[in-house]
């Protein structure tokens, strides 16, 4: 495989090679969209590989719910982190008027 048709082939799949080394092998890392500040490399890994929105899918049911909707990636409690930092829970204490 030549080295211009392994580059397009990585390239496809979001995958681009990292500064070269003095050795042959070549660290790889994932190409991710450009981080907002809140949200981590999981929950933007996550939302390239299911085409949804993060705080969308955070606020669509309940936290076991979110977890299935992200195909059991991760657990109820990092679901329950998540909403905490992008401050998407409702507290308690408001009161409707």
């Amino acid at each position: 495989m030549t080295r211009t048709l392994r580059d397009k082939i990585l390239k496809e799949q979001g995958i681009v090679r990292t500064q070269k080394r003095k050795h042959k092998h070549h660290k790889l890392r994932t190409v991710l969209p450009a981080d907002d500040g809140k949200k981590t490399d999981r929950m933007r890994l996550l939302e390239l590989k299911y085409g949804v929105v993060m705080e969308e899918v955070l606020v669509s049911g309940s936290l076991s719910m979110v977890a299935e909707k992200l195909g059991n990636e991760i657990d109820t409690s990092t679901v329950s982190k998540w909403i905490k930092k992008l401050g998407l829970r409702k507290e308690n204490n408001e009161t409707t008027t």
